[in-house]
């Protein structure tokens, strides 16, 4: 709905499990990364090591939500 209200075209958007989307390899980096698992859970340790399956770019913006502490 946002890209529609933004009218952009030429963006593609995953929804998904973070850590299944991201076990898969990938020989298209992607340009921005949002993460934001459930706090306390230490998915976070599972995940980012996922993201050097190909995913990340010299330029990929990766944004993290993670608790205060961390």
């Amino acid at each position: 709905d946002n890209l529609t209200t933004l009218k952009e075209e030429n963006y593609h958007v995953v929804q998904q499990n973070a850590a299944e989307f991201l076990a898969t390899e990938t020989h298209q980096p992607l340009d921005l990364i949002f993460l934001d698992p459930p706090f306390r859970k230490n998915w976070l340790a599972q995940i980012v090591p996922l993201l050097e399956n190909g995913w990340l770019a010299d330029t990929t913006l990766v944004y993290i939500e993670m608790e205060k502490e961390a």
